[in-house]
């Protein structure tokens, strides 16, 4: 099982949660556990996709560079008569059966349903497809590969989703409702301060999170973030301060 560990000492962020808790009249602890809650934020944001509509549309895309069906292949019909009139018909085992004789799709392998070990088996090591000159296998069926694509439609946000359980923790929920509704099973948190020292940690064990992160390393960015987010925060706090003073 693959996982992300985003772990903090809180010691790292000791001297500027003590000047922030000294100038809003708050606990250290309790402004290092809500600059943790904010730097998951940014992981979240970090993660892709952007937006449902943007993962949904990578996932068909993707697919349908391996997969194809006779619906695809010819959308506005075939100009070959006995195939027009099998596609018009819905008779996809006539339609596919002749799509295979052509010597343009020769290449093509028939299949009655999506092998989901097939369609891993051409994904990179971003996660996506890239384009071989494909498709190479024919789904005989359109409704088939539709269903398939919308399968793993259904996991959009679920990278994004494997964070919640941190965010949660440590008081900076308010996910979006195609995140959310993938729960926090695939993550976990720990607080482990204590006087000043310890760790607070987040977990996340979603494959694709993972591979995000080797690729990206959106920890690392979004602790940077943060850290950066805190001394903008109080220096600008305390140039209020002296200027209300």
């Amino acid at each position: 099982m693959s996982e992300v560990e985003f772990s903090l000492d809180v010691r790292e962020f000791e001297r500027k949660a003590e000047q922030l808790s000294a100038v809003l009249s708050v606990e250290p602890a309790e402004a290092v556990r809500a600059a943790f809650g904010s730097a998951i934020k940014s992981v979240i944001r970090y993660t892709y996709p952007a937006n449902k509509a943007q993962g949904e549309k990578a996932v068909a895309r993707d697919i349908r560079r391996v997969f194809t069906s006779p619906a695809d292949l010819f959308p506005n019909g075939a100009l070959i008569k006995p195939l027009d009139a099998a596609i018009k018909a819905a008779d996809w085992e006539k339609s596919a059966a002749i799509i295979l004789k052509i010597q343009k799709f020769n290449r093509l392998q028939a299949a009655d349903s999506v092998d989901p070990a097939t369609h891993k088996g051409y994904k990179n090591s971003r996660g996506g497809v890239t384009n071989r000159s494909g498709p190479f296998i024919l789904i005989k069926d359109p409704a088939r590969l539709r269903e398939y694509i919308q399968k793993i439609q259904e996991k959009v946000g679920s990278a994004k989703a494997s964070w919640l359980a941190a965010t949660k923790k440590f008081g900076a929920s308010g996910a979006a409702a195609w995140i959310a509704s993938h729960g926090e099973g695939e993550g976990s948190a720990t607080d482990a301060i204590r006087d000043g020292t310890g760790y607070v940690e987040g977990v996340s064990r979603n494959e694709a999170a993972a591979s995000m992160e080797q690729r990206l390393h959106i920890v690392d960015r979004a602790l940077k973030n943060t850290e950066k987010s805190l001394t903008i925060r109080l220096e600008k706090t305390l140039e209020k301060m002296a200027k209300d003073f």
